[in-house]
């Protein structure tokens, strides 16, 4: 065989292999059924569904139609050999969030002043804040619930951002589940579904706080990023 069908079934084997690893099986399956099963329990495995199942037509047509040892009628094209190869690497060794988003975060604490917020978000032009007490994380303050608790309080003359507390905006949150914690070692390929989630809860502007244990988020340096819808694009293109 020529160097692409070599590499082409290397690289056809290992993902069979990552499959039925997935599965924790080593019973022979059929490919695309192979295939079916373990989309539903690897995102990766999931997205590229379609053209993994392409790879097993072209297989056959490499496996079957030798004309003689080592010649085969059906030579895989560079490109097929590329995509199929990165493939592989991506189903062995998938890009994780912590990789990926770097972006600042602003926390603050449940004893500021609304007028801190403000300020960080004039400057800034952050719209999510995680806001922590001596208690640990109490919630996820938004634009969106600054907006309500100002809406609420406009029957005032006067409103005091130096004398108003974050804790009293917070509260004023339409959602307690605005937010969701996600291990630093995540692969993209899951972030879709979270968001997905969140706007079948009625939630189009929940965001992921990634850490690296989501069992424990005490303090704001707990938090090592935000995932936010705005991000998606984003990530989509390192798929």
């Amino acid at each position: 065989m020529d160097k692409n069908s070599d590499e082409f079934l290397s690289a056809f084997n290992r993902i069979e292999k990552q499959c039925n690893n997935i599965l924790k099986t080593t019973s022979y399956i059929p490919f695309s059924h192979l295939i079916d099963e373990a989309a539903k329990q690897n995102k990766v495995v999931k997205y590229y569904e379609k053209p993994l199942k392409a790879f097993a037509d072209l297989r056959n047509a490499i496996v079957h139609n030798e004309i003689e040892p080592g010649y085969v009628l059906a030579e895989p094209h560079d490109s097929v050999v590329k995509n199929i190869v990165e493939i592989a690497k991506k189903l062995k060794s998938p890009e994780i969030i912590g990789n990926v988003i770097h972006q600042k975060i602003s926390s603050f604490s449940t004893e500021n002043e609304l007028d801190d917020v403000l300020t960080e978000i004039e400057h800034n032009n952050f719209t999510q804040f995680p806001i922590f007490s001596h208690n640990g994380f109490e919630g996820l303050l938004t634009e969106n619930g600054i907006t309500y608790w100002l809406a609420a309080n406009m029957k005032e003359d006067i409103i005091s951002l130096s004398e108003t507390k974050v804790k009293d905006i917070l509260s004023c949150e339409e959602s307690k589940e605005n937010y969701r914690f996600i291990n630093r070692k995540t692969p993209i390929y899951e972030i879709e579904g979270y968001f997905q989630k969140f706007i079948n809860n009625g939630q189009n502007n929940g965001c992921l706080l990634i850490t690296n244990d989501t069992k424990r988020v005490k303090e704001a340096k707990d938090i090592l990023g935000i995932v936010t819808p705005w991000d998606l694009t984003k990530i989509n293109k390192l798929k």
